[in-house]
């Protein structure tokens, strides 16, 4: 799958089209633009697009920034649909 960079970003970075899918709601949410960043070790979204969503909250956990800060967090479990291809149950980060 070929997918070209944002250039509107100096500099440019790569991005993916995507659609949230929840389980417990049984629906879909619209498409999106998602920022791929290969050295991340979570993925976030906007808690307002997973409430839409009625996404299934799972259990609280934490984020720990570059210089060891540690902040609540809600988790979310969504598949993650990139083009035909459902990258499912992935437990997300809401952010506010």
């Amino acid at each position: 799958m070929k997918q070209p960079y944002n250039r509107q970003f100096r500099p440019s970075i790569p991005v993916v089209t995507i659609r949230l899918y929840s389980s417990s709601s049984d629906s879909f949410s619209g498409e999106y633009s998602a920022l791929v960043d290969t050295g991340s070790d979570a993925s976030l979204v906007p808690l307002h697009k997973l409430i839409e969503l009625q996404a299934e909250e799972t259990a609280p956990g934490w984020l720990i920034s570059i210089t060891g800060e540690r902040k609540p967090v809600s988790l979310y479990f969504v598949d993650v649909y990139v083009g035909n291809r459902a990258l499912s149950g992935i437990r997300v980060i809401a952010d506010p």
